[in-house]
């Protein structure tokens, strides 16, 4: 800078020539009045170096233009790889100068400016190197980092519809919350995005992000969907989990517990596909699945049929349950419509009543729901189980069974209807 210069003269000269490691070096010398005077004069030379910019990119193509007719050729498809290099040399020492001199807030927003973002042919974001703009906010005071590591990662924002590519602040987001320790903000498409990268083992080991955001992973929308077609791989989420767990660098309860909470948050199969696989990953023991017990009853009357499934399986190891419980369960699960959870239902129901015949009377209500099936083979099974079991019924559980018939089939309701008379 020459004595005439201002540091805003210098720093324009800089960001007209492009030059990111002079941006660097003058604008994190700066103090407290040229970081003023810079932040003022900032946002209305944007428009001025654009158009210094356009005209600079049309003299380019008039002169590529000019050659190619010199030459006597046509346009070839590769020539319109040069078109990348008309993407304005100044946006990244402009990103640049606003991070060393701008309030957290103005800072965060200058950052993401979509303007000073490069762009391939195909639409596709081109991440820049965030080196250089690290450098410049690892000067500024701390309080003032983690205040723009928290805002920009509020404005990571979830993928849209048809949208290419992931959102372009994202690294730059993550390497400022690892520097500042800040604590992550809940915010559900910081998560998603988080998850939605390569889970290599090696970075998520020392991550000092995972702690904070894995919880998030059972609670944050979207998720689910971002992880449905996981299947266990080298850089698969499913198998670093599982690894991890394993290795004892995270919580194996935390991982099972978070299952179970995002199953009770209800959600389609899709949605909960990948939380299935991760469960199952894990094969609880018979001891977990009895801790939590209640927890997998409650998934039987409503949850997706594959996750009522995997609690019905469950369920099934324990050599107990408590009677009011189970009786209360099957009911709920006999009522569903999908024939393969019915008939499970009608099984486990046959199981227990091998095990424990002096239940008959308690659980045999349960049986009830099946009465209306619309497949013929579950009321069959249904009538064949409760004449099985007849003979064991109290008068006032036979009566309720007969006046619960009604809705079978006029051959079966006859047959019942006979059998619980005598009962």
């Amino acid at each position: 800078m020459t004595r005439q210069e201002s540091p805003w003269d210098e720093l324009r000269r800089l960001i007209d020539a492009g030059d990111v490691p002079g941006t660097v070096a003058a604008v994190t010398v700066l103090d407290a009045a040229g970081r003023r005077l810079v932040a003022r004069e900032l946002p209305g030379h944007v428009q001025v170096a654009r158009a210094h910019a356009a005209e600079v990119a049309a003299a380019r193509r008039a002169r590529r233009e000019q050659e190619r007719r010199l030459a006597s050729t046509f346009p070839r498809p590769w020539d319109h790889e040069h078109e990348i290099d008309d993407h304005p040399e100044w946006a990244e020492p402009m990103r640049i100068a606003g991070a060393g001199v701008l309030s957290p807030a103005a800072a965060a927003a200058w950052i993401t400016r979509r303007d000073f973002d490069l762009w391939d042919l195909d639409g596709y974001p081109l991440f820049a190197d965030h080196g250089p703009l690290l450098e410049v906010i690892a000067a500024r005071p701390p309080e003032w980092q983690a205040d723009v590591a928290v805002r920009l990662a509020l404005r990571i924002r979830p993928p849209r519809p048809r949208e290419r590519g992931s959102d372009r602040t994202l690294p730059l987001v993550l390497a400022l919350l690892r520097a500042t320790g800040v604590t992550p903000p809940d915010h559900d498409p910081l998560v998603v995005a988080y998850v939605s990268r390569d889970a290599l083992l090696s970075s998520l080991r020392g991550d000092p992000l995972l702690p904070g955001l894995l919880p998030r992973l059972f609670t944050a929308q979207g998720v689910g969907l971002a992880l449905r077609h996981q299947q266990h791989g080298p850089l698969s989420w499913l198998t670093a989990l599982h690894t991890l767990a394993r290795e004892g660098v995270i919580s194996r309860d935390l991982l099972l517990d978070g299952c179970r909470r995002r199953f009770l948050l209800g959600g389609d199969a899709i949605e909960l596909r990948f939380f299935t696989r991760l469960h199952e990953s894990l094969a609880p023991t018979e001891a977990e699945i009895a801790a939590h017990a209640t927890t997998y009853l409650r998934l039987l009357p409503t949850a997706p049929g594959p996750v009522a499934e995997l609690a019905l399986t469950h369920l099934r190891r324990l050599p107990a349950l408590d009677p009011a419980d189970l009786a209360e369960a099957l009911e709920a699960l006999l009522f569903r419509r999908e024939t393969g959870l019915v008939r499970a239902g009608l099984s486990w129901l046959a199981a227990v009543l091998r095990a424990s015949p002096a239940l008959a009377d308690t659980l045999t209500p349960a049986l009830t729901p099946t009465f209306g099936h619309p497949t013929r083979s579950v009321q069959e099974r249904a009538v064949r189980l409760l004449l099985r079991h007849a003979a064991r019924l109290t008068p006032a559980t036979a009566a309720t069974l007969r006046q619960a018939a009604t809705p079978l089939d006029d051959d079966l309701h006859a047959h019942l209807t006979t059998a619980l008379t005598r009962a």
